[in-house]
């Protein structure tokens, strides 16, 4: 037996097994070479006590000949038991301690009884804050992330009038009379006659009507504390300014849509003008439905429908008498973004799907906006000095209105009638 031969035999596999757990650590190598890695120490092993001779030796060698793929395997009972609580050599305490840069793979280590139970990691990284993490600084980026709220849809089509005073009054024709045969309710009941060369010219009627814009209130508040101001890193006063006049649009748009004119403006949806055609079925929108509120609707180019989001899958699989689809042909060219010839907005700020008003077809032309004041966003330190806050507040003055008072009737009377503001109402009962 050449035990110098021996001697480098086993410095030279653990060489290798050493620059292998190397390689290990660092995640050069997937950690199930682990186990390669660990025979070459057991083979080491084995010939470092073939060197070192004896009888106990021996014995040792043919224990850890009896197993396979690990330092424990074929090792009597009571000697697994021990390994758990100590290594059996300086190999085991090196691979130990070179593991064990590896933390997701210490419980692997703990089973094979490479690392005792009671081993403690003294490893300095960043995922253990008491372990070093607490040195690793948060980033944090001062940009406020925030889906921007819907386009206005009544204000950019409706007429906006400044008012300097709280009420403003128009006139308008009166357009609400009863047609005739020879009477058209556009002209405010002029009624014209044929005379004979001797006969009196007959008397005109015509009428008028006063259109009232009242400007109302739509207003907010809220305490902010004077530290969260000063130590933010976003701009609080820039960001509330900008959201408060976001939301405000919002919300006027929401009014101009559903108001019921009582201390607020007067809502299309339920304006005396408005056609309200029955709806065919409950919670549900079909081409009868949409035929009903375009033969309802003063034709012109302004119209625009105006449908909650969830009315979009009714209007998707609209489809004809023969059962086919109307609104798309097929799922290759895209959304239509007209109905009939009519712009669609599909919106949050109308009533939802079955409820009067989930879908319509208006123009905003003939709906007028009085501007008071605002929107305009203020501040103050005064109100909750002693509680070290700043109070926002934000308001705005405004009204908003068809300035019709009424549908008009086609000749002959209860033909027909027609509005420029058609809404969808529920079936009939």
């Amino acid at each position: 037996m050449d035990v110098g031969a021996l001697r480098e035999e086993s410095m030279a596999l653990n060489a290798k097994a050493g620059e292998l757990f190397d390689k290990i650590q660092k995640g050069e190598e997937p950690f199930e070479k682990m186990q390669e890695a660990e025979k070459m120490v057991v083979e080491a092993g084995k010939k470092l006590d073939l060197a070192h001779g004896g009888k106990a030796q021996m014995e040792q060698l043919a224990a850890l000949t009896a197993g396979v793929g690990s330092l424990t395997a074929g090792s009597p009972p009571e000697e697994v038991a021990e390994t758990k609580a100590r290594w059996d050599n300086a190999l085991q305490w090196l691979m130990a301690i070179t593991a064990s840069g590896v933390p997701k793979h210490t419980n692997s280590l703990l089973k094979q009884g490479i690392i005792p139970e009671d081993f403690e990691e003294k490893l300095l990284q960043e995922a253990v804050g008491a372990s070093g993490g607490f040195l690793v600084p948060v980033a944090y980026r001062p940009e406020l992330f925030a889906k921007p709220g819907e386009d206005a849809i009544v204000r950019p089509r409706a007429v906006a009038i400044p008012m300097s005073t709280t009420q403003l009054q128009m006139p308008s024709l009166d357009q609400t009379i009863l047609p005739a045969n020879q009477k058209s309710a556009y002209f405010a009941g002029i009624l014209f006659e044929w005379i004979e060369e001797t006969e009196s010219k007959p008397e005109l009627e015509l009428k008028f009507k006063m259109i009232d814009l009242i400007l109302h209130e739509l207003a907010g508040w809220i305490p902010v504390s004077n530290r969260l101001i000063a130590h933010s890193a976003i701009s609080l006063d820039a960001l509330l300014r900008r959201l408060f006049g976001q939301a405000m649009a919002d919300a006027e748009d929401w009014w101009f849509l559903n108001g019921n004119g009582v201390g607020q403006p007067q809502g299309v949806i339920a304006a005396p003008c408005t056609i309200q055609p029955k709806r065919t079925g409950a919670n549900a929108i079909v081409w009868a439905d949409i035929m009903a509120m375009y033969h309802a609707f003063e034709q012109n180019p302004r119209g625009v429908w105006v449908a909650h989001v969830c009315t979009m899958e009714q209007i998707i699989g609209l489809k004809d008498g023969n059962n086919n689809y109307m609104w798309m042909a097929n799922m290759r060219d895209g959304m239509p973004a007209r109905l009939l010839g009519y712009p669609i907005i599909f919106t949050e700020r109308v009533p939802n799907l079955g409820i009067k008003g989930d879908i319509g077809l208006y123009d905003f032309g003939y709906y007028l906006i009085g501007d008071g004041e605002g929107p305009v966003v203020e501040s103050s330190i005064h109100e909750r000095f002693r509680a070290n806050q700043t109070t926002y507040r934000v308001s705005e003055m405004v009204d908003g209105k068809p300035w019709l008072s009424a549908h008009v009737d086609l000749r002959p009377t209860g033909a027909v009638a027609i509005s420029p503001f058609v809404s969808l109402d529920v079936p009939a009962s």
